[in-house]
């Protein structure tokens, strides 16, 4: 062969040339079943060509750009592709030439493992990338062999849990809990997570998160034997229609920093709830919660003990929390009271409260004297205020929701509140039977004196006449910029808009003279 290379042209027409003579001359009018015979002949001399085009373009690919990239940088943008495009199922389209698999399945990142060989091997040979990339939505068989292709490596398992599972699956997922650094585990709607978490009692040395999700059933306790009682790195709990054992081990929960435990409400307040089987009484809570000593964020939703006989046997226990930096209360008036009232947090955490299933003559008489002293304590009174109220009809009577900041917020610390409180329930008695009077009741025993920015959104309009927006706004003395929303009585089917004039706001609120109120209805 000439060593030129230039030449390519005039080498494969010399190379090809005399193969198409030699078929032309050795078939050339040998009637019509010779031609069948040329065919199969002149197919066989593409099938060649074709292989050899193939082994060239090989060889060109082996000098593309992409191919100098050393695989360890491969693999990072294999990543990267696995956040954008998990595998999942397929819809009814087939998808021929497929394999059988890929016609029911679609393969998502992993795509990237049939480009070429190159790509394939530097997938392979990254166990971190198959730990990060668990199949737990393909068949059994893919989730054990990305399994197997994690090796040691970390994994990450978030499963949607469906009956069908095998005790295969069971037995695979127990074993690999030596190496599990992230457990999601949710069910179907109404299934039961019960046989997935009874086998989790091996040792699980590096596990940092951890959550179950049953949307429906019973609410169950977590085995006293889970992970063996041996999880030293667990960080993150989050729990929905589950509750941690009441046997929990401390070494099991003392390094947790973030605990989210949720219950339906149609579960928490059924009437036989309070039962010993189904919540735990409030000083076995406690307890748990004093074996987490570096928490920082707590979320409880629905999942307080309710307030009845026998829940509640250590009235005089209080629980610090010193580094918590978040709380988050959902449930009943008076079980998120009794909590307050046990729990000792920093003043500088953030406090986000949800109360229902009360009357606000409740939310004023328990927990208004906590919010109060929540507000007292922070380092920094509260001068920026925002006030929405709402009478409505249906299952609630009325909605309040109180944010309050240490200055005035903007896009960027709007989420950094002192207090976070919202209540949906029905209306109180007396003084609180109406929304405005509720309101400014509840105002007023927070005592914000210091609030010189104030936002309000107060509906229905009829509701509020304009001595009632005066008794409201008086209870701010210092009072400097108001935004009002939706105000005072103008006709149902008319503007409802409430125009504040500065003289007039300033002679109402007795505003000094250096005081810029001023108000802007919207």
């Amino acid at each position: 062969m000439n060593g030129d290379m230039s030449d390519a042209d005039n080498y494969w027409s010399n190379a090809v040339r005399p193969r198409i003579a030699m078929l032309q001359t050795g078939f050339y009018h040998q009637g019509a079943e010779a031609a069948n015979t040329l065919q199969e002949a002149v197919d066989a001399e593409l099938t060649a060509m074709y292989a050899a085009i193939t082994a060239m373009r090989s060889v060109r690919n082996t000098q593309a750009a992409i191919r100098r990239l050393p695989p360890e940088v491969l693999t990072r943008i294999f990543w990267f592709c696995s956040i954008q495009e998990s595998p999942s199922p397929y819809s009814s389209r087939i998808r021929y030439g497929a394999s059988e698999l890929w016609q029911r399945w679609e393969p998502g990142w992993m795509k990237v493992t049939y480009v070429c060989r190159y790509w394939r091997d530097a997938a392979l040979q990254d166990p971190r990338l198959w730990g990060s990339n668990i199949a737990c939505g393909l068949p059994f068989s893919w989730m054990e062999e990305t399994l197997k292709r994690s090796k040691l490596a970390p994994i990450s398992i978030d499963l949607q849990y469906r009956s069908s599972k095998s005790s295969d699956f069971f037995r695979l997922l127990a074993k690999h809990l030596y190496h599990t650094r992230h457990l999601a585990v949710s069910g179907d709607y109404g299934r039961d997570l019960s046989p997935v978490v009874e086998t989790l009692v091996e040792r699980a040395p590096i596990v940092e998160t951890l959550r179950f999700e049953q949307p429906t059933g019973a609410r169950k306790s977590l085995p006293d034997e889970i992970f063996a009682r041996y999880a030293p790195l667990l960080r993150q709990i989050v729990l929905v229609n589950w509750f941690l054992p009441s046997a929990v081990c401390p070494e099991l929960v003392s390094r947790v920093e973030h605990l989210d435990l949720q219950l339906g409400s149609d579960e928490k307040f059924s009437e036989n709830f309070h039962r010993s089987d189904r919540c735990s009484p409030y000083n076995q809570m406690l307890f748990t919660l004093q074996q987490m000593m570096v928490l920082k964020t707590l979320k409880l939703k629905m999942s307080l003990p309710p307030c009845v006989a026998g829940v509640f046997t250590s009235r005089d226990y209080v629980l610090n929390m010193p580094q918590l930096e978040q709380l988050e209360l959902e449930d009943g008036t008076a079980e998120i009271a009794l909590l307050l009232e046990h729990i000792q947090i920093p003043a500088t955490a953030r406090m986000k409260i949800m109360a229902s299933h009360s009357t606000f003559d409740e939310v004023y008489l328990l927990l208004a004297p906590q919010l109060h002293r929540r507000l007292q304590a922070a380092p920094t009174p509260a001068h920026a205020l925002s006030i929405s109220c709402d009478a409505m009809n249906g299952d609630y009577d009325i909605s309040v929701k109180v944010k309050a900041w240490p200055s005035v917020p903007s896009k960027e610390t709007e989420g950094n509140t002192t207090l976070d409180f919202e209540f949906n329930g029905r209306r109180g008695t007396g003084q609180n039977a109406t929304a405005p009077c509720a309101l400014h009741q509840f105002c007023r025993a927070l005592s914000v004196d210091a609030v010189s920015w104030l936002h309000c959104k107060l509906y229905p309009v009829v509701d509020w006449k304009r001595q009632q927006l005066v008794d409201l706004f008086t209870g701010f003395p210092v009072l400097e910029s108001l935004t009002v929303y939706k105000s005072t009585g103008a006709p149902r089917d008319g503007p409802c808009i409430f125009h504040f004039r500065q003289e007039a706001l300033r002679e109402h609120c007795h505003l000094t003279a250096a005081s810029r109120a001023h108000a802007r209805a919207i």
